[in-house]
């Protein structure tokens, strides 16, 4: 017998969701209809995909080898799907880390998109990375992680990492820090997975500075909390927006400009018209801005 796409994905179906009133629930049919369809297909290849059990289903050996087969066939399917969808879509999910860089580009997207709807999240750039590879959002501001895949992206920033400090401490007698004036502190900073600390590390490395780190915590605001307290030294990303709450900061001089903020979206996305045409927008944002990614500095001659 031929292969039938529909007996197929009532298989893909009811393996999803591990039986098959779930499976029937999910799409709208009657339980029966899939139960015929599973059948017809195991009866008309001679094979039994699944083990009926007082519990529910369990696939078989043979049930294991087809699922990732047809489940790469049915998930080209639900992208296929999503992308006509988002075509005549009016809303855009956008996910954001916390940067004026940020505020500008949505400014230009709503004065340039009449119409265009914005949905939009904050997270970390893990978070937003992680919605973007999800398919929870449509287009993210973030720091990519080196050596990211079937990602389309544009540079549209870069910034510094920022050192807070304590009230009275004796590094306020500098208008800016080294890696060298840190080695000896000990440091408050995001966790490994934030990018931030990546950059920190990478430098450290590159000045040949071992760092004491004594807190790791993704949270800007507790940071400078812990700060506050006299816990440590904080390292924070400069945002333009959350450091203005903040006292007693200083610029790390080899941390000037080294945190690159992208927007991004995932590659097969980018093929959509209102998503090329947000790239479009972004683009000319910035030949607007010069031509290249914005920069920012912290400190007096930034003021």
């Amino acid at each position: 017998m031929s292969v039938s796409i529909s007996n197929l994905r009532a298989f893909w179906l009811v393996a999803q969701h591990g039986g098959f009133s779930a499976a029937a629930r999910s799409v709208g049919l009657s339980q029966p209809t899939l139960t015929r369809q599973v059948k017809e297909l195991e009866q008309g290849y001679g094979l039994q995909l699944f083990e009926r059990r007082a519990r529910g289903l369990k696939l078989t050996g043979e049930g294991e080898s087809l699922f990732p087969m047809v489940a790469s066939i049915f998930e080209q399917v639900s992208d296929a799907e999503r992308f006509l969808k988002q075509q005549r879509q009016e809303t855009i999910r956008i996910a954001t880390v916390t940067t004026d860089v940020t505020t500008r580009m949505i400014s230009a997207v709503q004065s340039m998109s009449q119409g265009l709807q914005l949905k939009i999240s904050v997270s970390t750039s893990a978070g937003v990375y992680e919605s973007l590879l999800n398919k929870t959002c449509d287009v993210g501001i973030l720091t990519l992680p080196v050596g990211h895949q079937n990602m389309s992206s544009l540079e549209i920033g870069k910034y510094p990492l920022l050192a807070v400090l304590p009230a009275g401490h004796d590094l306020l007698n500098k208008e800016s820090l080294s890696l060298k004036d840190l080695a000896q502190q000990p440091l408050i900073t995001g966790s490994m997975a934030s990018q931030a600390r990546q950059h920190l590390d990478r430098a450290a490395v590159r000045a040949g500075i071992d760092l004491q780190i004594v807190q790791e915590i993704d949270a800007f605001e507790m940071i400078g909390e812990l700060v506050r307290l006299g816990l440590g030294v904080g390292i924070i990303s400069y945002t333009g927006i959350v450091e203005r709450n903040m006292a007693n900061i200083r610029r790390i001089e080899e941390c000037a400009r080294i945190i690159p903020v992208h927007f991004a979206c995932l590659a097969i996305n980018r093929r959509g018209r209102v998503i090329d045409r947000l790239f479009s927008i972004a683009k000319m944002a910035l030949i607007e801005g010069g031509g290249s990614p914005i920069t920012f500095n912290y400190g007096p001659e930034a003021d």
